[in-house]
């Protein structure tokens, strides 16, 4: 590192690096479709090792839980481990099983009554035009009017239907791909869990081996708050979104609303995503009460506002308890590129990771620009 740090001090050392960086960021921009080929290839092959790692993460806490708390007697440490991550796994499956088998259904019997009650939403929609066109809005609309406009539209649907049906095969491929990544994941996963101390061991003896003391105690610390920002943000969003789902089912009881499960466990969901989130929960809730009663959808929107300042102002800051000290501005960008980027994962990740930039831009990279800012002071002197 020392001879490194020499070198860049040679002003021809410097424009060398400079001159290289230029040519590789040519090559890259001139190259950029085989590149993204490639990268999504390796991607398509890191995919299900990548969901391993990611389940193994996600698990882990409630393995550790059960390790300490169940099996902590438990002599053999083999045996303990091993027991709590079947058990883990199985909890965690058993929750994902719970939750679609609660809005799978709930779906199902919607578009059912919805189709059952086609011939008076046909009736209603009649009523409706009626009464827009003996209003005094200067609106005149027929029903052929009404059936010509969805003709039309069924029939751009279905023209783009037919047009893009290689990509819709394509995409039906993908699903299947994908859980089959997930099964591979899921049982990548319990064998990292398996051998978590290892895994671990491993990399700590690269670490040390690869940085000076000094230089260990900081990588540690850094990776321990790291860590502790993913947990707190994961566990305290996943509570959050429960308290908001069980107030939303609540608060539909009470008005005597259809759909309590479907649309409460889609709030559940949709509060996970930050920023968004509630207002596509809150879209798909009121589109679905709409169709039953309309003024039972302006209360639903009522009251899920009311529920979205409460968690805002009251439920969010009890639960973090601390500022994740991001700026406003920097978790809606980060929010946006990793939706772009990686989708629903991307947008649930954007805050803990925009915290986690955040600390190395300000305790790492600011503090090495002014090394560097004073070192050439030094030498001017």
């Amino acid at each position: 590192m020392k001879k490194l740090s020499e070198l860049l001090e040679k002003r021809w050392f410097a424009n060398l690096v400079a001159l290289s960086g230029a040519v590789a960021v040519y090559l890259l921009l001139l190259h950029f479709s085989s590149v993204t080929g490639w990268l999504k290839s390796v991607w398509k092959f890191l995919n299900p090792i990548v969901i391993g790692l990611i389940l193994a993460y996600l698990i882990d806490p409630i393995v550790v839980f059960i390790e300490k708390r169940i099996f902590g007697k438990m002599k053999r440490d083999g045996l303990r481990r091993t027991l709590a991550v079947l058990l883990g796994t199985f909890f965690t499956l058993c929750v994902i099983g719970f939750l679609s088998f609660l809005i799978i259904p709930s779906i199902v019997a919607t578009v059912r009554e919805i189709v059952g009650r086609s011939d008076e939403l046909i009736g209603q929609a009649h009523v409706l035009l009626e009464r827009i066109n003996s209003s005094e809005l200067g609106i005149s609309l027929s029903w052929d009017d009404v059936t010509g406009i969805i003709e039309q539209r069924f029939g751009e649907f279905f023209n783009l239907l037919t047009g893009n049906l290689n990509s819709i095969v394509s995409r039906l491929t993908d699903v299947g791909s994908i859980t089959i990544n997930v099964l591979i994941g899921i049982i990548l996963a319990m064998y990292f869990l398996l051998g978590k101390k290892r895994l671990l061991g491993g990399v700590e003896k690269l670490r040390r081996a690869l940085l000076p003391p000094d230089k260990y105690e900081e990588h540690t610390d850094f990776w321990r708050r790291s860590n502790d920002i993913l947990i707190r943000y994961i566990g305290c969003n996943l509570l959050d979104a429960l308290i908001i789902g069980a107030a939303n089912a609540i608060l539909m009881l009470i008005f005597k609303m259809p759909y309590v499960v479907f649309i409460s466990v889609i709030m559940t969901i949709t509060n996970l995503l930050p920023t968004f989130g509630p207002i596509i929960g809150a879209g798909i809730g009121a589109l679905f009460l709409l169709i039953q009663n309309p003024i039972l959808a302006l209360i639903f929107l009522i009251f899920t506002v009311v529920l979205q300042f409460a968690d805002a102002y009251l439920i969010k800051p009890k639960l973090f308890s601390t500022n994740l000290g991001i700026p406003a501005v920097w978790t809606l960008i980060g929010t946006i590129l990793g939706g772009k980027m990686f989708g629903i994962p991307g947008v649930f990740l954007a805050i803990p990771v925009v915290a986690i930039l955040t600390i190395i831009y300000k305790e790492h990279f600011l503090p090495w620009l002014a090394s560097r800012h004073s070192d050439k002071i030094e030498i001017i002197h």
